[in-house]
């Protein structure tokens, strides 16, 4: 009985936590971003759920960043990398509904 009500208590401290954590960033990126196709937690999650080990490239950048003051300076700072390495800012990928943490989706060049 002991060790359900500390994993429970666990769960709510942490697990809740992430949930809010997370909900608060998709609206920051819904506020940042409207009408962008990109608004779905695989833009940051691999699966659903808590864990850097369970984030993607872009959501290991705005963990990177997870101390600065509120979403909207998360975002607004990890659209000056390029998380997944193609060559393309993360605002650039945004912008052009492409996604920012996988290799071979990238703007098309103009």
């Amino acid at each position: 009985m002991m060790k359900a009500t500390v994993a429970l208590a666990v769960f709510l401290l942490f697990g809740l936590q992430s949930a809010f954590a997370s909900f608060g960033y998709f609206k920051a990126f819904d506020a940042q971003y409207p009408n962008n196709s990109l608004k779905r937690c695989d833009t940051c999650h691999i699966v659903p759920g808590p864990g850097v080990d369970n984030l993607t490239l872009y959501g290991k950048s705005m963990w990177e960043f997870r101390d600065l003051a509120t979403a909207k300076e998360m975002l607004e700072a990890i659209e000056l990398v390029d998380s997944d390495e193609d060559g393309f800012l993360n605002k650039a990928e945004i912008e052009a509904e492409t996604n920012p943490s996988d290799k071979a989706d990238f703007p098309a060049e103009q």
